[in-house]
């Protein structure tokens, strides 16, 4: 009985960690659309809602992310918000980020950043 609602709250805990890991990632491809980006870099209270989104998706990582998802989303963030980061060290920055993600989900890792930032841009960084 016990071993059960261990494997139960193991699912439920797994089942929260991908849905904030798919708002890490929807968050990401909001960014990587040009007429979003128009909207918010002439909007203040554009800009100020996704500081409070990016905000909550990182209290919810802290609470359900190991700690190296934590570190690389914390290391993303500060990169995605520094006047003058290249937009190809972003870019790899999330793409270890989404490694992370995935190590804390599967047992066997074969994939590279590489292989991850495929699924998302056409032709690698």
């Amino acid at each position: 009985m016990e071993g059960e609602l261990l494997s139960v709250e193991n699912n439920v805990l797994t089942s929260e960690k991908l849905t904030v890991y798919l708002d890490v990632i929807e968050l990401f491809t909001s960014f990587t659309d040009p007429k979003i980006q128009r909207q918010v870099s002439k909007s203040p209270q554009r800009q100020d809602a996704l500081g409070l989104q990016m905000a909550k998706i990182g209290m919810r990582l802290a609470l359900l992310g190991i700690d190296d998802v934590v570190k690389g989303y914390c290391k993303f963030r500060q990169l995605a918000q520094l006047e003058g980061a290249k937009s190809e060290d972003i870019v790899r920055c999330f793409g270890d980020l989404i490694l992370k993600m995935r190590a804390d989900l599967h047992k066997v890792q074969t994939c590279t950043i590489d292989d991850m930032l495929g699924s998302f841009i056409v032709g690698r960084v």
